[in-house]
């Protein structure tokens, strides 16, 4: 809720459904999706009752996961910081990010991004984004976990059916995992599941 009231300020750009469909031409999708009014509207995957469309605010892992070099398939905690960057991959970012704020009316924007699997490297995000303000939102742990769990199970199911429509486009028989990476998560997942 916090992610789409900050959003609908008219001084913010975020990176759209769209955006994160088709990473390599974001600004071409979103103003064709802007000016042919294209927004498919659904239910989200995870059953939620929440409506999304193709407008609609992106975590944006993938993003994220390109930018970091960090593999959104491994249990495997890095915590990073803007040191283990390549000056040209922060650049990158920086420049991604303009063209995110440019398709939504220029440079007098604010970036917003929701992204709890950047929980663990909020140091990297304050060394590489000094001007950055972060909101920490501290939740129930069991309704966490819960949430983690059904998260996971939902992602693969999801997964299964893209790889049954599409096989061609898997290398990998891992399922994304959605969350914080935490030092002992794999540890977590092998003894409560």
């Amino acid at each position: 809720m916090l992610q789409n009231i900050l959003c609908s300020h008219p001084d913010v750009g975020y990176i759209t459904n769209a955006m994160h469909q088709f990473r390599s031409c974001l600004c071409a999708v979103e103003r064709l999706r802007k000016r042919l009014n294209i927004d498919f509207k659904g239910e989200r995957y995870l059953q939620d009752g929440i409506m999304i469309d193709s407008g609609s605010p992106n975590e944006g892992m993938a993003f994220f996961s390109e930018w970091s070099h960090l593999d959104l398939y491994s249990l495997k905690y890095t915590e990073l910081s803007s040191g283990d960057l390549a000056p040209e991959d922060i650049e990158t970012v920086h420049a991604t990010i303009r063209r995110i704020l440019w398709s939504f009316g220029g440079a007098s924007k604010r970036f917003v991004n929701k992204n709890p699997g950047l929980t663990t490297q909020v140091r990297m995000l304050i060394e590489a984004f000094p001007d950055a303000r972060i909101i920490h939102i501290v939740r129930d742990p069991r309704m966490c976990a819960n949430s983690m769990i059904k998260l996971y199970r939902r992602n693969k199911a999801q997964e299964l059916r893209l790889k049954a429509l599409a096989p061609q486009s898997y290398t990998h028989d891992e399922v994304l995992i959605p969350y914080p990476r935490l030092p002992r998560l794999a540890e977590y997942l092998g003894r409560f599941g």
